[in-house]
């Protein structure tokens, strides 16, 4: 895994299929952002934020939750 900048991380996923033996390697970006910078381009891209949790299960958002969901709808 590698932090290119401004919360962008590239991870290198290998995999190998025992049965066939086939070796697969995949890479993914993953962007993490603060709460008020996601909330901020949702609100350019013409979205209201109607709440953020911090589960799927809708419990309260705290600035240490393994998540955040957003619950918004179009303008």
């Amino acid at each position: 895994m590698s932090e290119l900048d401004d919360g962008i991380v590239t991870a290198r996923f290998h995999n190998e299929f025992l049965r066939t033996g086939e070796r697969v390697t995949e890479t993914a970006r993953f962007a993490f952002r603060q709460t008020d910078n996601l909330g901020q381009q949702l609100a350019a891209a013409g979205f209201d934020v109607d709440a953020v949790y911090g589960d799927w299960a809708r419990t309260s958002f705290t600035p240490d939750a393994s998540f955040m969901v957003f619950i918004a709808h179009a303008r």
